[in-house]
């Protein structure tokens, strides 16, 4: 019979290079499933709870926890501790009302820092593609997007120029951070506001 859905784990030592756990532990740790985010840029909702924020000891409590409804996602209850958690995702520890948004920080794609609550219901998104459907309506295709990856994952800039694409060479942007300006692939730049960023999205 085929294999159906993907594998459940995977070695920790192909696991992504950002991902912050300890690779010479076990040998297999929880891989991502199919969801809202790509396996490349997201972490399982249990090496989350595990791993990072340390509120579960193991994978059983994980799950104890997940099977009683107390940990959500963008406001929406996760029973399994491979769902995906990636950019500007909120993850939320009911019993404690601690809240968490995953954002780019120090060249690092994914990190979590914690939030107040008002900010529990607000969530940036990136407008990826422009569909044309019937009766003359658009659907907008959002990603949740800043720089989000490579060395200045995490820094906020002023946009000064966007370059025109060719056929080789992808749309760019001129970012001046401080003292610098760097021109960055528009796909890994999302808008975070003005002036000032509509919500928090550093430590």
């Amino acid at each position: 019979m085929a294999k159906k859905g993907g594998d459940k784990r995977l070695k920790r030592q192909v696991a992504p290079r950002y991902w912050q756990v300890n690779r010479k532990s076990a040998r297999f740790i929880l891989n991502t499933m199919p969801g809202p985010h790509t396996r490349k840029f997201s972490y399982p909702i249990g090496v989350v709870l595990r791993d990072l924020l340390h509120v579960c000891a193991d994978i059983r409590e994980v799950k104890r926890s997940l099977n009683k409804g107390l940990v959500s996602v963008d406001g929406k209850m996760v029973r399994h501790p491979n769902f995906p958690v990636g950019l500007m995702d909120t993850v939320e520890i009911i019993p404690s009302n601690e809240l968490y948004r995953f954002v780019p920080s120090k060249g690092i794609p994914l990190l979590p820092i914690k939030i107040d609550s008002k900010e529990k219901n607000l969530k940036l998104g990136k407008i990826k593609s422009k569909v044309s459907s019937k009766k003359n309506l658009y659907q907008y295709c959002l990603h949740d997007g800043i720089v989000t990856r490579g060395e200045n994952a995490g820094n906020i800039g002023k946009v000064e120029e966007i370059k025109t694409g060719s056929f080789s060479l992808p749309k760019r942007v001129l970012v001046s951070m401080g003292e610098k300006t760097v021109e960055l692939p528009i796909d890994i730049v999302m808008a975070v506001g003005t002036d000032s960023s509509l919500i928090q999205v550093s430590i």
